[in-house]
């Protein structure tokens, strides 16, 4: 069936209509005309026209048809199982013929091609024998990468001088500059094509990249990645290059799915498997941190920094983003997660202190556009998962409701996340949760162009101090002072009142919420 689709994918500029497609799949080999003495067999190609197949197509089964119209009607028998594309009529014969005999001959070369690869599959089952049997075959490197950006595999019969390339093959990882700029590729970036190879530029090298996303079903596992080192990779190698894909996939799919008596060989790996929640239980994870450097009785966080807006104008020779991360968090562990830096950092700071501690990297963070969140502190590694979560969710918050800060904790959006999370999961409007005297302050704003509600939303958290409050709101302190008196005069409000105050500080937080969409 995949090759029939992507002779529809070929054939595309041709604008042929699938009439009806085989339950079981087809696979042609041959090509042929139809005339009045063809006798029709399977595993063949029939090229002709409507008017040629009228009374004989109800007499076949199986049969692989492409025709071109020449009828105002033609009846498809609906118990037959064929595979008839119809192309218009302007459709030239010989053309369409020639291009299908092309594709079939390009196709039976690939056959080959993966008759070698499954050759080498069955003979020696392992990832390097099968990436130097699709190196040698397209004759040009091949890296894989899995889905944390490590390389676990490289052709070696293959090679190539082009520095980003051996850069990535000694590190045995890409930097996080590497990564922030691959993931604004458009392809990779939309997750537009899964398993099928596509090719892209590089601004660090004149070679083209021809890179395919490995999944399993939408399971994502890696990225398989070629340069044309020594030649161009013909339509022929992409074709092939995805078949390598799908077994690729395929078996770092089930490499990763046996985490009960794995061998780790870095810390980053059961991290990741706590991320990706690859222990079923607590004492599968305990007996994989056995002679590790993991305390059982340790405070952790788990950081994140978002990296996909890193202003990555650095020399891609130096890895600064992690030489900053071996810096500031010395001893932790690290791994790129899901496009994203992830750090498992053990340290007995308070939130406070850590927010202080992290607030010294401001400017670096602010200058490179690097957004880093932290989570709750925790001890028991088997929620790391949990933790991380926390953190990619109010880094989502900052990003909505502070987009000029660069820095934030759970603790400080934990109530934003709680309501979120539950008028997400009721699915109640948020104008409902607001309070009814303040909806009265913010409706009379909204015709009156006024900022009563946001004024006295500010004064209350500032303990009414007239001079914080105008600062943050850039105003006269006289200003305030107007308008307080203002508005305890048109609202009757009494800001003594403590159940007041709480008012007005969670239906401005909802009004946050409102304001910044993130109901979607």
């Amino acid at each position: 069936m995949q090759q029939i689709k992507n002779f529809i994918l070929d054939l595309r500029p041709y604008s042929p209509r699938v009439i009806s497609m085989p339950k079981h799949n087809t696979v042609v080999t041959n090509i042929d005309r139809i005339t009045v003495n063809t006798d029709f067999v399977k595993n063949t190609l029939y090229i002709g026209y409507e008017s040629q197949m009228q009374n004989t197509l109800r007499f076949l089964n199986g049969i692989t048809l492409f025709l071109i119209e020449d009828m105002d009607e033609f009846n498809i028998p609906n118990k037959n199982d064929n595979c008839i594309m119809v192309f218009p009529r302007e459709t030239d014969l010989d053309e369409i013929s020639e291009k299908c005999a092309s594709l079939i001959s390009n196709q039976n070369l690939v056959f080959e091609d993966t008759y070698i690869l499954l050759d080498a599959f069955l003979s020696q089952e392992k990832l390097q024998d099968i990436i130097e049997v699709a190196a040698q075959t397209i004759n040009n490197p091949i890296i894989i990468i899995d889905n944390s950006y490590k390389v676990i595999a490289s052709s070696s019969s293959c090679t190539t001088d082009d520095f980003q390339w051996n850069d990535i093959m000694s590190r045995g990882y890409c930097s996080y500059e590497f990564i922030s700029m691959f993931n604004n590729i458009e392809e990779v970036k939309n997750e537009t094509k899964l398993n099928q190879p596509f090719f892209s530029g590089c601004l660090a090298s004149p070679l083209r990249r021809c890179i395919s996303r490995l999944n399993v079903g939408r399971n994502h596992v890696g990225y398989l990645l070629s340069i044309e080192a020594n030649g161009g990779i013909s339509e022929r190698n992409l074709i092939f290059l995805q078949v390598v894909s799908r077994l690729l996939a395929k078996m770092i799919d089930a490499g990763n799915r046996t985490v009960g008596g794995k061998l780790y060989s870095d810390y980053g790996s059961i991290l990741l498997d706590c991320l990706n929640g690859n222990f079923s239980d607590r004492k599968m994870l305990m007996d994989c941190m056995k002679n590790t450097m993991f305390k059982l009785n340790s405070r952790y966080y788990i950081i994140v920094i978002d990296i996909g807006l890193y202003n990555n104008t650095y020399d891609i020779r130096v890895d600064h983003l992690r030489e900053h991360i071996n810096q500031v968090f010395k001893d932790a562990i690290s791994v790129s997660y899901m496009n994203d830096a992830v750090i498992l950092f053990e340290s007995g700071m308070t939130e406070k202190e850590m927010m202080e501690y992290l607030s010294q990297y401001r400017d670096y963070y602010a200058k490179n556009k690097l957004r880093i969140g932290f989570s709750d502190s925790f001890d028991d590694l088997f929620l790391s998962r949990k933790y991380h979560d926390q953190t990619i969710r109010i880094l989502k918050l900052l990003a909505k409701l502070n987009p000029s800060e660069c820095i934030v904790s759970y603790e400080n959006y934990k109530l934003y996340d709680l309501m979120l999370s539950g008028l997400r999961r009721n699915k109640t409007d948020i104008n409902g949760y607001i309070s009814r005297e303040c909806a009265g302050i913010i409706e009379y704003d909204q015709q009156n162009d006024t900022r009563y509600f946001e004024t006295l939303y500010y004064y209350i958290q500032f303990n009414k101090n007239l001079k914080s409050t105008a600062d943050k709101l850039f105003i006269h302190k006289n200003t305030v002072s107007y308008r307080i008196s203002r508005a305890k005069e048109l609202f009757n409000i009494d800001l003594e009142d403590a159940d007041v105050r709480l008012k007005f500080s969670y239906s401005y937080m909802l009004q946050e919420l409102l304001k910044a969409d993130l109901f979607d």
